[in-house]
């Protein structure tokens, strides 16, 4: 009964941080396009010709660059196809993007928390997140799209590493996918792989388990 009583008050205070973070974004919507914005969606007729290419969404981000970001620019495609060129479309739906991981990194820290038997703390984990102001730009300028959706990404794939039972080959293809749909967001995503081997090596060690290290790698 007392657990459930934490657990129920700890939801509570999770909803508290979603409240709070709209509160404090919530102004994005009346922002308008800016900087990059105006290069890679205003002035782009191909994500403005309603044609979906594979050319409209692998261009590169910026001219003389290689980066491959397709994942990004089909979102923006299908809001230009569904709302128009309309700054406040995207920027609600950047909004969206990072309550999304408001959300994640509440899932991830309970995920851990749990095995340090204090997980009732793990909400913290989800305000310092949602309110940290290294997040602003990321969040409040459309482009930067990139890193909210590839935190996304990064953030469920490691919540389907952490939270499996045991290694299957369905847990090991969704996290393939999500792994993948990272890469195709930003290439910061390369991080995963290694973010779960220190991890398995943490829980090896505190352990004393070395198998866990073998299952890793296979």
């Amino acid at each position: 009964m007392l657990s459930s009583h934490f657990r129920f008050k700890e939801l509570l205070l999770v909803l508290a941080t979603i409240v709070l973070v709209v509160g404090l974004y919530f102004p994005v919507h009346a922002f308008d396009f800016v900087w990059d914005d105006k290069i890679l969606i205003i002035n782009d007729h191909r994500l403005q010709s309603g044609v979906l290419t594979w050319e409209t969404i692998s261009r590169p981000v910026l001219d003389n660059t290689s980066y491959l970001r397709p994942l990004v620019f089909l979102t923006y495609f299908l809001e230009i196809k569904l709302f128009g060129v309309n700054p406040a479309a995207f920027h609600i739906v950047n909004l969206l993007i990072f309550l999304l991981n408001v959300l994640l990194a509440y899932s991830l820290a309970h995920e851990v928390f749990k095995r340090l038997g204090c997980e009732n703390l793990a909400w913290l984990v989800s305000l310092l997140y949602g309110v940290h102001p290294v997040l602003v730009e990321s969040t409040a300028w459309i482009s930067g799209r990139f890193d909210l959706l590839a935190t996304t990404f990064i953030f469920a794939s490691l919540m389907v590493f952490l939270g499996r039972k045991k290694p299957t080959w369905l847990t090991d293809l969704a996290i393939a996918i999500l792994f993948f749909a990272g890469l195709l967001s930003k290439e910061l995503a390369i991080i995963v792989p290694g973010m779960m081997f220190l991890y398995t090596l943490a829980v090896s060690q505190a352990g004393g388990n070395s198998e866990k290290i073998r299952q890793f790698f296979k």
